[in-house]
């Protein structure tokens, strides 16, 4: 049986991580991965070692058929790419969940974030800025937009 991946894509504080709780399948997460394995929040030094971890543990599951959401900010083409090769390659199925957030409400919520899930805004105001939105000719199977103004 062929599993599918679901794409998480949004920036810091759009509900990534909250919407989690409704998905029954794994999880890879970056920022876990980044806290649990490597003790940080951040180091740009230690990214190519996160993402290789990330992608190591993505192939395993897909080729396992089981499901799989990967939860990162996934704002651009490039980085959904090799994610969707991945799925591709073993048959998976491939969904997209976009968070739309206004920056105000971005803000709001990353300041209410416990130490160690806040992100400088700067790094919000990015992403936001940077994100592209997905299409089908990446490769999703099915694309749904969230949009939660609060």
């Amino acid at each position: 049986m062929k599993g599918k991946l679901v794409i998480l894509i949004g920036p810091p504080a759009a509900g990534k991580s909250t919407w989690l709780h409704q998905f029954s399948g794994e999880v890879i997460s970056t920022d876990d991965i980044r806290r649990r394995e490597f003790g940080v929040q951040y180091d740009q030094q230690l990214e190519p070692a996160v993402w290789q971890l990330a992608y190591e543990r993505l192939e395993e599951y897909i080729r396992s058929g089981k499901d799989v959401c990967f939860d990162a900010t996934n704002t651009t083409r490039g980085r959904r790419k090799p994610l969707i090769e991945l799925a591709k390659k073993y048959g998976a199925g491939v969904e997209g969940v976009v968070f739309l957030q206004e920056l105000d409400v971005l803000i709001k919520r990353n300041r209410s974030r416990p130490p160690g899930k806040k992100v400088p805004e700067e790094v919000i105001k990015d992403k936001l800025q940077e994100l592209e939105m997905p299409s089908y000719e990446e490769g999703f199977d099915k694309i749904e937009f969230l949009e939660v103004f609060r």
